[in-house]
């Protein structure tokens, strides 16, 4: 009988004197990762090396009618009207605005190449469609630092990356939102932003 007592009290003790210890010697601490803190040695295409800590440009460089706010933290998404996995990448991207409609300095910003916006929703609340007749790959190429293997006639033709860029203007994450994981985790590395400022 004391056997059963003894060995009870392990598999309940050791584990609760475990989170004991964590909680009192243990710090927490999450961080996003800041890209290109050093710049960018191997730029893609045309674009300039970049010395020291790379900032996104305003894609106003890229395209002079280009008038939204883009202060914040910012989710960018070169994006096309309709792709054959668009929609997947659209709910993921409707779901993050939901989560973080409260929150005002954050934005999703997709910038959609053509005269019409597809299968987008129209802009609301922290979320902005913009079509962009500029140069919008050079924007992703330069500004992003991203390279959209899915590209025809100087048009995308499927992107589901999307690029996090904090109130620095900083590159903070790259995320493939055609998957519900990756999704998952911009959404708990933009709550670390979040609680962090």
């Amino acid at each position: 009988m004391k056997l059963k007592w003894l060995f009870l009290f392990f598999i309940l003790g050791f584990p609760v004197s475990i989170y004991i210890f964590l909680q009192g010697f243990g710090e927490n601490k999450f961080e996003v990762q800041v890209y290109y803190e050093t710049g960018i040695d191997e730029p893609i295409g045309e674009c300039s090396q970049v010395s020291g800590q790379f900032e996104v440009p305003g894609y106003q460089d890229f395209d002079t009618t280009f008038d939204t706010n883009t202060e914040g933290i910012v989710v960018y998404d070169p994006g096309t009207p309709n792709c054959d996995s668009c929609q997947y990448k659209i709910n993921n991207l409707l779901s993050l605005s939901d989560k973080f409609k409260e929150w005002n300095d954050f934005k999703i910003v997709s910038l959609v190449q053509g005269d019409q916006t597809g299968l987008y929703p129209d802009s609301d609340g922290n979320w902005n469609v913009v079509t962009s007749k500029g140069k919008l790959i050079e924007f992703v190429n330069c500004g992003l630092n991203l390279e959209i293997p899915s590209i025809s006639d100087n048009r995308i033709t499927k992107n589901g990356v999307v690029v996090l860029v904090d109130r620095m203007k900083r590159i903070r994450g790259y995320y493939n939102v055609f998957d519900r994981k990756e999704s998952d985790r911009l959404a708990v590395e933009l709550e670390i932003l979040r609680i962090g400022n």
